[in-house]
């Protein structure tokens, strides 16, 4: 029997085969698809000054866990996310060791990230940041190039911020 993230993995190629197929049937292209959706853009500000002193922290930490996913950092993501920390991709969703299992194997090969903005937003104890990128990668020997808005949701435990949701948003345009 195939393990159950095999079974997740093929889901996700199937539902990507069967859309083509819908688009090819119905006569349309799937870069046509795109044009039905309204523009979306994550406008996100750059300007740090505009920031407490602690939501800057919580957007370097960010920083700091996107590197580390990049350069495939163990310690560095286990530093950051909580250990039930929880990440939305397209087509399936994992928790952290499976995560960190994507990246350290090789499975997730980040080519480029281009980061085009951040914002922080604080709740209490809670904290969202919403991060605009292009983000490639190689999948499965494959080239894949998205531009993502990603959100991510921070909790203080104790005296930091640990990561405990991080979801990637295809964005349309």
């Amino acid at each position: 029997m195939k393990s159950p993230k095999k079974i997740r993995v093929w889901i996700a190629v199937l539902v990507a085969v069967a859309a083509l197929a819908v688009g090819i049937f119905a006569g349309t292209r799937i870069s046509n698809l795109a044009s039905l959706m309204p523009p979306v853009e994550a406008s996100l500000p750059q300007d740090a000054s505009k920031y407490t002193q602690e939501e800057n922290e919580i957007i370097e930490r960010s920083q700091d866990f996107w590197s580390a996913m990049e350069q495939a950092d163990e310690e560095g993501m286990r530093e950051i996310a909580d250990e039930n920390c929880t990440f939305v991709h397209i087509g399936m969703t994992c928790k952290l060791d499976e995560e960190i299992g994507y990246y350290t194997s090789g499975t997730f090969q980040p080519t480029e990230i281009v980061f085009h903005g951040q914002s922080v937003e604080l709740f209490g104890d809670t904290a969202i940041v919403l991060t605009d990128c292009d983000y490639s990668l190689k999948l499965g020997g494959f080239t894949t190039s998205h531009h993502f808005a990603v959100t991510e949701v921070y909790t203080q435990q104790g005296e930091e911020w640990k990561l405990i949701q991080f979801s990637f948003t295809a964005l349309v345009s």
